[in-house]
């Protein structure tokens, strides 16, 4: 299922304004996004969620196999992600770029939560050496946000 009409109209509607929220719908959920600024090259996103149905009650070998999908699948963002923890208990797959992108004070990452609650969210996240890390905005040009949006939605079972 593509989400790619939607995406560009929704697009063009958040060029105009520099930014905000994007809601796509689509049957059984809908992905949302905080983006900060738009314009026509790309944007800045500060998180990313698709939430769905079709993730609930999922099994950790379910949840995990999606994890290894999106794997596979999302070979194009600047680090590729990987599984790096699986809590059975909380029924939540962990994802992180492997390896993380060098910054002169520390490293930045992608996280991927898979989350048997009905939803997926990536934020990137920047750490300092000795300091917590903090999220960050990924910046994503417009054809690789379409492409990640469906990349998301299609490796939902």
């Amino acid at each position: 299922m593509s989400l790619q009409s939607d995406f560009q109209r929704a697009w063009q509607q958040l060029q105009a304004a520099g930014g905000g929220a994007l809601r796509l719908p689509f049957p059984d959920g809908e992905v949302c996004a905080d983006l900060p600024l738009v314009d026509s090259v790309g944007c800045h996103c500060r998180q990313l969620v698709v939430r769905s149905q079709r993730l609930a009650g999922l099994s950790t070998d379910q949840l995990t196999a999606i994890g290894d999908e999106l794997t596979r699948r999302l070979t194009y963002l600047l680090e590729p992600l990987h599984v790096i923890e699986i809590d059975g208990q909380a029924q939540v797959v962990q994802m992180r770029s492997v390896p993380p992108s060098p910054t002169p004070a520390g490293c930045a990452y992608y996280e991927l939560l898979v989350r048997a609650g009905g939803e997926l969210e990536l934020v990137r996240y920047e750490r300092v050496k000795g300091q917590q890390r903090t999220a960050t905005d990924a910046l994503f040009t417009q054809e690789v946000l379409g492409r990640l949006i469906d990349d998301l939605v299609g490796a939902l079972p």
